[in-house]
């Protein structure tokens, strides 16, 4: 739909008049309105005679017109200045200015043709009166105003450039004339005289018609003599002539010849511009003026658009991005003559288009541009949209947008992509994506799936709407005058009879037509057009101006916030490859088994897509039992989500994390999103991660139905979900029992050994060599301070696991490079740096275990939730804690209270009651005199917590898988890559 644009209010200056300046121009007013007494007479006298004079040659239509002149122009009945039956013109073009232009003399012959000389005149030129008032003086008078006086406030309009001698409009006053354009151009439907505007359309549309019509009437009568035609024994009345009568031949040669002398040169010289290379010497810098736009564009043309869609204006906004598109229809672009329309120049309007995809078919994209007024010439580079053969370095951009556009064309499957930059909020036809008022742009640098599909089932929104639009139509601000042509008797009494409205031809048709030519000669937009969605071709095969007009964004899922953005497709990139998984420290037993199991699972899985091989369902219900869900159990930082992560890097799928934020809290909540989380990830062929899965998977109670619920809820999807699941844990203890029988492999993870913690740092250190080029490192001295630290921390649970040995250098690096700028040295990281981290980490732990009363480890296994320092499969190691430090009442697993009321004191021994394993009323209590009944009870309590991961050591079911037996902790140590 064409829209206007508001104008700003152009403020006159006008001086204020002194005292004296007021009453000379009160006198000169005075005299003024005797003169116009005088003259009001006189007029009253002449149309007396005039109207006596029409009534006696029996022309009664005028009887009732002597009070015309006297009334009001503004309140007159406006009608149309009449056009002779007889087409009784001049044979010849009339160039005439404004002031004549507008002028109609009703005793003289008209001409075929009268052609307007210099600028046109516009209502909202008119200063400080109504659009309807004319100037009465100047009327009556018969004063030409086209020497304006000087301080002119009108505000001036240039619609022509340097070099143009084009006429803004021309008014055919011919009847047969007119009768064969009728028959030429079938849109004409309108009677002499008419007004035909600039660029005139239907001229430049129907030139070789019109032209080869002038041929065959000049063919037929310049070879007759003017005695033949006068021998033609069947003479017509005037006004009936043929349209291929001598007459019509004449009419139609004085337009031929307006043709060759205006338009002519103009259509040569922008057809030279169509021609132009950016070969051509650099010097040369094509220009053009606003109102020849029409001839520059056309449907189909291929261009260059520089703008961004996120603008709210319609206007060009030019940016560095520049985009291909191709001409749809262009519309408007010239002054508005309503004066009920707002603003002075439409804006010259572009419809363009390029394709889409919508997760179903490719499509048509549009979008409407608006190129504002401008006066004189411009260089056409400067214009917003250019057309690609004015584009320097064209070349460049074609080969850039070719593979970005066969990159768009993979987009009709799921694809995985490493995404690093901004996100967009609409798509390229303007559109707002979903929740774009709420979040403008994010940032992302991470793994993405782009997945149109996906996103279309989820909201219709988040990809375009693709559909031909309907022809633009003009507002009919440009095709109605509000400057009315004035009708007077004479040129030399010049007595004013009425006025009467130009007929403007309406010629926004011809856009439309061009339109619909260009569509249906493209059997990709024909298709789109005129069929269903269902019935629309799918096109696979495009060729490379084709594929330059694809978008620059893409819909795609964000693996690391789970929620869909609009991606640009500038700053994708292949995921890099990462060799995560062979710097990853576990057990050559943890390792071969994942890789055993997931390679056997994804050869079953393609196997089975393929159709290849027996059929035969894991589990007797068809559809259970086909997925591989795989446990990682262990203290924190010690590599549980690493192996998730380094096993989709190592496969090259893509990773998706959730956590039970992901969720909700209730159980239809929790339900839904894990069937549609499920669902992507099948569909994706991702390796699911459920990081903290004890937080959903927690034993069952006959008090809290939700969770109860929630849990089941996660029982039912485990058991139907196909593809590669990881669960890690820090507190296996609260698992529910039926969970244990639906894992495939659980493995567990110890803390860190001495050699693990070495090779860890040695990793983090040469990473951050990596990053940082100018950065240099005391490896030899930091590595050593590293393996001591490790010596001197007995306890597992105050070494630094893996995550923190990464963040300790992060800062350390921070605290070498503040020390470097403090004292303008290079950067040193040494040993020093570390071990200020290393303080203020071992602060906080002393800390929080002078709160809690215990330390971190110590407080797990109280809480049976997990046992630390536990080395599967040794033989007399027992996990011995020391108690003797604490006084603690350990009740119920899952609770850690020190109440008073049930805490006993005694002679520096602890004193505790634990309540029974078996759980269930009151607790039943047992008291320990000794260190060692403590001791040993923490021992038979681990060996219960590995019966219950390995119920079933026959290999049924779920199975822990440590590997062989170790004599000692160095051979189990060594046995670490």
């Amino acid at each position: 739909m064409a829209t206007t644009t508001t104008e700003p209010v152009v403020t006159i200056p006008v001086d204020t008049p002194t005292k004296n300046s007021s009453q000379d121009l009160a006198a000169e007013l005075l005299n003024e309105l005797q003169d116009l007494r005088a003259r009001i007479q006189s007029l009253e006298q002449s149309q007396s005679k005039i109207t006596e004079k029409t009534a006696n040659d029996g022309r009664d239509d005028n009887n009732n017109r002597d009070d015309s002149a006297t009334s009001d122009a503004e309140d007159e009945e406006l009608k149309h200045y009449p056009c002779d039956d007889t087409d009784d013109v001049i044979m010849n073009l009339r160039y005439v200015k404004w002031n004549e232009f507008k002028t109609m003399y009703a005793e003289e012959k008209p001409h075929v043709i009268d052609v307007l000389e210099g600028p046109a005149q516009y209502c909202w030129q008119q200063p400080e009166r109504s659009i309807r008032r004319f100037d009465i003086l100047a009327l009556i008078r018969g004063e030409e105003s086209e020497k304006k006086p000087e301080g002119d406030p009108r505000p001036k309009m240039d619609t022509g450039g340097a070099e143009d001698d084009l006429p803004e409009r021309i008014r055919i006053n011919s009847s047969l004339l007119a009768s064969v354009l009728k028959d030429i151009v079938p849109r004409i439907d309108q009677s002499a005289p008419f007004v035909v505007l600039r660029p005139y359309k239907i001229l430049v549309g129907y030139d070789e018609e019109i032209r080869e019509r002038h041929r065959q009437l000049a063919a037929k009568w310049r070879t007759k003599s003017e005695h033949e035609e006068l021998d033609d024994p069947t003479p017509l009345e005037p006004g009936k002539e043929p349209i291929d009568s001598r007459q019509a031949f004449s009419a139609l040669e004085c337009l031929v010849s307006f043709m060759d002398r205006h338009l002519r040169p103009v259509i040569s010289r922008h057809r030279e511009l169509l021609n132009y290379s950016t070969s051509s010497p650099p010097t040369i810098d094509p220009t053009i003026s606003f109102s020849n736009l029409w001839y520059l564009f056309h449907p189909g043309m291929q261009v260059v658009c520089w703008f961004t869609p996120e603008q709210s204006a319609p206007h060009i906004q030019p940016t560095n991005r520049p985009s291909i598109w191709k001409v749809l229809q262009v519309s408007e672009g010239r002054p508005v003559l309503d004066s009920s329309y707002f603003g002075r120049v439409n804006p010259f309007i572009i419809r363009l288009y390029k394709f889409g995809y919508n997760g179903d078919r490719f499509g048509v994209l549009y979008r409407d541009f608006y190129l504002p007024h401008f006066s004189g010439e411009r260089s056409i580079r400067s214009l917003g949209i250019v057309p690609t053969r004015f584009v320097n370095d064209y070349q460049t951009l074609h080969k850039k947008l070719l593979e970005q556009g066969k990159l768009f064309a993979t987009f009709t499957t799921p694809q995985h992509r490493f995404y690093s930059g901004p996100t967009l909020s609409c798509h390229i036809d303007g559109a707002s994506c979903p929740e774009s008022f709420n979040r403008r742009t994010d940032y992302i640098k991470g793994n993405i799936i782009v997945d149109f599909k996906t996103a279309r089932n989820e909201d219709q929104e988040w990809v375009p709407n693709l559909s031909v639009p309907d022809t633009m139509s003009g507002t009919g601000s440009e095709v109605s005058d509000s400057l009315y042509v004035r009708v007077v008797a004479n040129r030399e009494t010049k007595e004013h009879i009425r006025t009467s409205s130009d007929t403007i031809y309406d010629d926004d048709w011809v856009d439309a037509e061009l339109t619909k030519d260009f569509i249906r000669e493209d059997t990709f937009l024909d298709r789109q057009g005129s069929a269903t969605e269902q019935q629309v071709t799918r096109k696979e095969v495009w060729s490379d101006d084709e594929l330059i007009m694809m978008p620059d964004r893409a819909c795609a899922w964000d693996l690391h916030r789970r929620r869909w953005a609009l991606c640009d497709l500038e700053h994708m990139r292949p995921v890099p490859t990462d060799d995560g998984w062979k710097n990853l420290k576990l057990r050559p037993g943890h390792k071969r088994m994942l890789y055993a199991q997931v390679k056997r699972h994804f050869a079953d899985r393609k196997s089975k897509e393929d159709g290849e091989g027996q059929q035969v369902d894991p589990d007797v219900v068809r559809g259970k039992g086909e997925g591989l869900i795989i446990l990682l159990h262990g203290e924190p930082g010690v590599g549980k989500t690493s192996t998730a992560e380094c096993m989709a890097a190592w496969l090259e799928r893509p990773l998706y994390p959730i956590t039970c934020g992901d969720l909700g809290t209730s159980a239809e909540v929790v339900e839904d999103k894990l069937n549609r989380i499920s669902a992507q990830a099948e569909a994706w062929n991702c390796v699911l991660l459920l990081d903290e899965a004890d937080v959903f998977l927690a034993a069952r109670s006959k008090t809290e139905l939700e969770r109860n619920a929630i849990v089941s809820v996660f029982l039912r999807v485990l058991e139907y979900y196909k593809g590669l699941l990881f669960l890690t844990t820090n507190r296996v203890g609260s698992f529910d029992e039926a969970f244990v029988s639906r894992i495939h492999l659980a493995l567990y993870y110890p803390g860190l050994n001495k050699s693990q913690n070495h090779a860890i740092w040695e990793m983090n250190l040469q990473k951050a060599k990596a990053r940082k080029t100018s950065l240099s490192i005391d490896t030899t001295s930091i590595l050593k301070w590293a393996d001591a630290n490790w010596e001197q921390n007995n306890k597992s649970s105050t070494r630094w696991n893996g995550r923190q040995i990464r963040n300790g250098c992060q800062t350390a690096i921070a605290l070498a490079e503040f020390e470097a700028e403090e004292t303008s040295t290079p950067v040193l990281l040494q040993v020093k740096h570390v071990q200020q981290v290393a303080a203020a980490s071992k602060e906080f732990y002393d800390y929080v275990s002078r709160v809690l009363g215990a330390d971190m480890a110590h407080r797990a296994f109280v809480e049976r939730l997990r046992l630390d320092d536990w080395l599967p499969n040794m033989p007399g190691n027992r996990v011995l804690h020391n108690f003797s430090n604490y006084n603690q009442n350990i009740q119920a697993p899952g609770e850690l209270t020190s109440s008073p009321r049930n805490r006993r004191r005694g002679g520096g021994r602890a004193n505790d009651l634990i309540s029974s394993p078996g759980g269930g009323g009151s607790p039943r209590t047992r008291q320990f005199s000794r260190h060692e009944d403590l001791d040993e009870f923490a021992f038979q309590s681990a060996q219960r917590h590995q019966m219950q991961m390995n119920p079933d050591p026959t290999g049924h079911g779920m199975s822990d898988i440590h590997g062989p037996p170790y004599d000692d902790e160095d051979d189990y140590a060594d046995d670490f890559e």
